[in-house]
């Protein structure tokens, strides 16, 4: 499924944040990419008493001043992006705007990466 909604764009990543050499997308003549029916949130992470409690997706300001949620196509795209500590929860697109009601968002971007001084037991 394509998507309609102009806040789920997947944004040209930084140079470090590449496509995966040779990888086709069903719709990519048409410069779009699929929307998968669930994708993997990053979440702060939960002090072990506190299981069983929704996790609070993480947000990150941009650059530009806008709030993006970030959200992968995969599990090991979100490790690739975050790193290997990052929590995550696996949630279903087109609820995606239940999160927007509880923690504002101005964009989702997909797959991306985040510099490793930043990611959850990055170097810092």
């Amino acid at each position: 499924m394509a998507d309609t909604n102009p806040r789920l764009r997947r944004r040209p990543a930084p140079p470090v944040a590449a496509e995966r050499p040779g990888e086709r997308l069903a719709d990519e003549p048409t410069g779009r990419r699929a929307i998968p029916p669930v994708v993997y949130l990053p979440v702060s992470p939960a002090p072990a008493a506190d299981q069983g409690v929704v996790p609070l997706v993480e947000l990150r300001r941009l650059g530009t001043g806008e709030t993006a949620l970030l959200a992968y196509t995969a599990l090991d795209r979100l490790v690739d992006g975050l790193g290997p500590h990052q929590p995550w929860t696996l949630h279903e697109t087109a609820r995606l705007g239940e999160i927007e009601q509880r923690s504002p968002f101005d964009v989702v971007l997909f797959d991306q990466r985040v510099p490793a001084e930043v990611q959850h037991g990055g170097a810092r």
